[in-house]
């Protein structure tokens, strides 16, 4: 048996206030792979991705398959807001589905938020109103840019306000 021991990392307050920097960067996962669908303690494709986002100043990477779609963010979901639409990428495309990504999903239901998954071209997220990933730790987590692309609202826009305090009222019950 292993066992590591850190303290616990969670994203800077202010980035819930002001919203966090995301690049692109490739999957650098065999596409077909059974391993993207299986939580497990190999997480170096995603840990590598996470170090280029850092290597470019940037606070979180989302990993693009080679069609230019969006999959995930390194160790988080991606949600994208278009017109008060809310979008997040197909489970097809391959990645491990989120506790909190598939509570955000009941919760959009739940307010009457129209919302789908579909493939999200990267060069569309640059266009989005809002963006916020998704993960149990850092729960909703804003995005103010991706790839210096600002969105269009202020981070955190009015959809990722309303589903954090929805949020965090159901994850207190």
């Amino acid at each position: 048996m292993v066992v590591l021991v850190r303290p616990l990392a969670l994203p800077a307050a202010d980035l819930y206030e002001s919203g966090c920097l995301a690049v692109s960067v490739p999957v650098m996962q065999v596409p077909d792979s059974p391993l993207r669908r299986i939580k497990s303690l190999n997480f170096l494709d995603k840990l590598l991705a996470q170090r280029a986002a850092e290597r470019r100043d940037a606070h979180e990477a989302i990993l693009v398959e080679a069609d230019g779609c969006v999959v995930e963010a390194a160790m988080r979901n991606v949600f994208a807001v278009f017109e008060g639409e809310l979008v997040t990428p197909p489970l097809a495309r391959g990645f491990l589905s989120g506790i909190t990504r598939e509570t955000v999903l009941e919760l959009a239901a739940d307010l009457a938020l129209p919302h789908r998954e579909r493939d999200l071209a990267l060069t569309e997220l640059y266009l989005a109103d809002e963006c916020f990933l998704t993960s149990s730790l850092a729960e909703l987590l804003p995005v103010r840019s991706v790839d210096g692309n600002e969105m269009r609202a202020s981070a955190p826009g009015p959809v990722t306000r309303e589903l954090t305090k929805a949020y965090r009222a159901r994850a207190v019950l």
